[in-house]
């Protein structure tokens, strides 16, 4: 009788403890989600009054910069720092920054209407999609 009920204790602890392992990686997998989106969004919570985005295809660029062509036809120009994170499926850099490639940009307004870009996003957008978009023409 005491084997019995050790064997029904020992069962009813291993249920409890898979089914708060379970919810325990749940929620641990839905904080890395939100980790994961928030890494190129920014936390806007403290971010200032002219932070803005960019989107658009890249029509020129060098090492401290470029040109974005934006969904209207208009043109944005984006200053990059050597600590401005540019991303891909893997991390980039600037040489990463062709001309055509799609990118979103994350950064500070400045009075001329440049954008210091404090984030880049190499493709086309957050949903994870880094395939380049069709080339832009110039």
């Amino acid at each position: 009788m005491k084997n019995k009920n050790l064997i029904i204790v020992g069962v009813i602890t291993l249920l409890v403890g898979a089914v708060a392992g379970f919810f325990g990686g749940k929620t641990y997998q839905a904080g890395q989600v939100s980790a994961t989106r928030s890494h190129f969004a920014g936390t806007f919570a403290g971010a200032s009054a002219n932070t803005t985005s960019v989107r658009g295809q890249v029509l020129s660029n060098d090492p401290t910069g470029m040109v974005v062509k934006l969904s209207d036809g208009s043109t944005k120009i984006v200053i990059l720092s050597a600590s401005t994170p540019i991303g891909k499926m893997t991390t980039g850099s600037a040489s990463d920054l062709t001309v055509g490639t799609s990118v979103t940009v994350l950064g500070t307004a400045n009075s001329d209407g440049s954008v210091s870009a404090t984030s880049v996003q190499i493709g086309s957008g957050l949903r994870g999609n880094a395939s380049p978009s069709p080339k832009a023409s110039p």
